[in-house]
């Protein structure tokens, strides 16, 4: 799919938080991301959280690859289980804006190695 999608498994940190969510891009040759927003909310805990990444960031550092890197608010804790991946990408491809949105339920969240 153009845009991105979520890595089918996100790993929980020790503080209970999925630190930096990642995924695959697809994107054209001419296409340059600029930054995304990716949720996370999980309906057995209740708990949620909202990251972005941008190119100033690093976020598109790893080819072909998103990681929203800069936190922006979390509620709860997660624990290991299913999940729900909720993400919007801003791509520059010459003079055009475009915008891509995905989401992957579930994901699987299982803590850190």
């Amino acid at each position: 799919m153009a845009g991105g999608n979520w890595h089918p498994v996100q790993y929980i940190a020790a503080n209970g938080r999925v630190e930096f969510p990642k995924g695959p891009l697809d994107l054209s040759p001419s296409e340059r991301a600029k930054w995304v927003d990716a949720w996370i909310v999980q309906a057995s805990t209740g708990s949620a959280e909202t990251y972005y990444g941008s190119d100033a960031s690093d976020a598109f550092d790893v080819a072909d690859e998103w990681t929203a890197n800069v936190r922006l608010y979390n509620r709860g804790r997660f624990e290991p289980g299913p999940a729900v991946g909720i993400a919007l990408l801003y791509v520059k491809d010459g003079s055009d804006n475009k915008y891509f949105w995905w989401t992957e339920d579930p994901i699987e969240l299982e803590y850190a190695p």
